[in-house]
């Protein structure tokens, strides 16, 4: 049964775990047999970086999501050898995350494109970086949107006044129950 999702965090968590077992796989193997190096020290990042509701009932909504799979490894030489390194792994990323769900009740994950973000830093410490994007929605309910006020509060309270620290503020003054 697929796990409902009440925070783009899940489908983060999915991906990243989901993509970094097979990433390991590929590095094991490339220490193995790729004298070159072309596939050692992948960095992988997943983030949402943006999101779109819709309203699809009087207190449902659906919200279509950005996945954002940042892919940075080091670059063994040449164009060549960045051919040969981050196309296949592009690729390879773009076909295993299409049509999953990861086990959420989330709508198909779907390739978007990608792109080349290696900044000049990371050419000059020899890295080549992709970005590539997908698109998956789900849809939440919100019954009664003032029982996630004390949520919110608590949130904002242990996030920016840092409750209980060394340093005196309204955050250590106010009382909140969990």
């Amino acid at each position: 049964m697929a796990v409902p999702v009440t925070d783009p965090t899940q489908i983060e968590r999915a991906v990243e775990a989901f993509l970094t077992d097979r990433i390991a796989a590929v590095e094991a193997t490339a220490r193995q047999h790729d004298h070159r190096g072309l596939y050692s020290d992948i960095v992988l990042t997943v983030a949402i970086t943006r999101g779109k509701d819709t309203p699809i009932g009087r207190a449902a909504f659906r919200t279509d999501v950005v996945v954002n799979v940042l892919l940075s490894f080091a670059d063994a030489g040449g164009e060549e050898a960045r051919r040969d390194g981050i196309n296949p792994l592009v690729q390879g990323i773009r076909r295993a995350l299409a049509r999953k769900r990861l086990e959420l009740d989330i709508t198909d994950i779907l390739p978007r494109g990608w792109e080349d973000v290696t900044t000049e830093e990371l050419w000059e410490q020899n890295r080549i970086a992709y970005n590539i994007e997908f698109d998956t929605s789900f849809s939440w309910r919100c019954e009664d949107p003032g029982e996630t006020v004390p949520d919110l509060l608590t949130i904002g309270i242990d996030y920016f006044l840092k409750p209980g620290d060394d340093i005196a503020d309204a955050g250590d003054i106010i009382q909140t129950t969990p």
